[in-house]
């Protein structure tokens, strides 16, 4: 996995410990899975 994908997994973790409820996770993660998605597109748009 990506260095940063594997950080933002612990980060995520050791959040949903925390006080706070899935929601912010849940957000986080869909914030983060269109990030990539727009990464991806711009690698193949390079290529």
């Amino acid at each position: 996995m990506d260095p940063l994908f594997t950080w933002l997994r612990a980060y995520l973790l050791s959040r949903t410990r925390g006080e706070r409820g899935q929601a912010e996770v849940i957000v986080l993660l869909i914030i983060i899975f269109l990030l990539w998605l727009i990464v991806q597109g711009r690698r193949v748009v390079v290529q």
